[in-house]
């Protein structure tokens, strides 16, 4: 299920590049004719527009997938993070789906002081223009604020919808490690849903782009002026993909946002919680609540650039003229990579 931003997108990448040798474990990943991941068929089944998508663009999708996984043989697994905002009624109709099959839930956690940029940058690749300030100060107000944040991260919340369908010994917490090592996270994970890790071959490099806060301060700059001058189409086709992908990610010495040392405190208490909230029931904890703890915190001044991701307009001028020069030569630059390679 996720959370979002906890390894998600690299675990669902190695799983679809794995497919057939998941099937020769035993594990059977579903794909439909409209792709090897499980987005559009979840958009379906929770009947919610995302990103311009509307509910009729994913029709039937959903139906797909499920009698994908109804034809094959032994277990079988569906992945997709926007599955943790389901109600608990939608959460009851999915294991009547796959009823009489037990249903397992598997939820992937994160450092908060890790995950709080992640989504945010996320946010931001997706139209999104709210700044690194009022983005961290919305979400400490916690679920009572209201920001859409907790409308997937909300642990206690998202447990109780699945908790009535799903008993506790079938719930499993698999954690993000606290070092930087994608290895350990497979290995977690491979051995929840009880596949030999050995055996799978790993993407070399994460599919989702990360750049710094002042690549970023551009990127809200060109979500506010594309507002209505783009459709989501052509917003992924030009912004997501030329621009983040093919300019801003590979600009140097990029500034990495970090929550600043005046947010520590909230985000401690909140971990507490969360990890009591873990020790109480009888969940499957593969890793270590100790993963949860927040370590990245930034000291620089309260009012620097490094802690409020915005910068005088002189930097922003030549930084913007950069981009134009990198987006211009870029075509060329992927023409004469493409003649090398031949």
């Amino acid at each position: 299920m996720g959370l979002p931003k906890t390894g998600t997108t690299h675990l669902q990448v190695t799983l679809a590049a794995n497919r057939e040798r998941l099937g020769e474990q035993g594990l059977h990943y579903p794909v439909t004719s409209r792709g090897r991941q499980h987005f559009l068929p979840v958009l379906d089944f929770l009947e919610s527009p995302f990103g311009g998508i509307k509910p009729a663009d994913v029709a039937g999708t959903w139906a797909e997938l499920v009698r994908s996984v109804q034809r094959s043989s032994g277990r079988a697994l569906v992945s997709h993070e926007l599955l943790s905002g389901a109600s608990a009624d939608q959460v009851g109709r999915l294991t009547e789906t796959f009823a009489p099959s037990p249903v397992h839930l598997i939820v992937t956690m994160r450092d908060m002081s890790k995950l709080l940029p992640a989504v945010w940058q996320e946010r931001t690749k997706n139209r999104v223009v709210e700044s690194w300030t009022q983005f961290r100060a919305a979400v400490a107000q916690g679920p009572e604020g209201g920001h859409l944040f907790w409308r997937l991260h909300d642990l206690e919340k998202v447990l109780s919808a699945w908790r009535s369908h799903v008993p506790d010994e079938r719930v499993h917490i698999v954690t993000v490690p606290a070092a930087p090592d994608r290895h350990v996270l497979i290995d977690r994970f491979a051995s929840v849903i009880g596949v030999d890790r050995s055996g799978l071959v790993e993407p070399p490099e994460a599919t989702n782009e990360s750049i710094g806060l002042l690549e970023l301060a551009i990127l809200r700059e060109v979500n506010t002026a594309a507002e209505d001058r783009l459709t989501p189409q052509a917003y992924r086709s030009l912004v997501k993909r030329r621009l983040v992908r093919d300019v801003l990610k590979d600009r140097p010495d990029q500034l990495k946002a970090m929550l600043p040392a005046s947010d520590r405190q909230w985000v401690e208490t909140y971990t507490r919680r969360v990890q009591s909230t873990l020790k109480e029931r009888s969940y499957d904890i593969v890793g270590d609540l100790d993963d949860l703890w927040p370590t990245r915190f930034s000291e620089e001044d309260p009012g620097s650039p490094a802690s409020t991701g915005e910068f005088p307009a002189n930097v922003m001028k030549r930084a913007m003229a950069e981009v134009i020069i990198d987006l211009l030569g870029a075509p060329a630059a992927r023409g004469a990579a493409k003649q090398r390679d031949a």
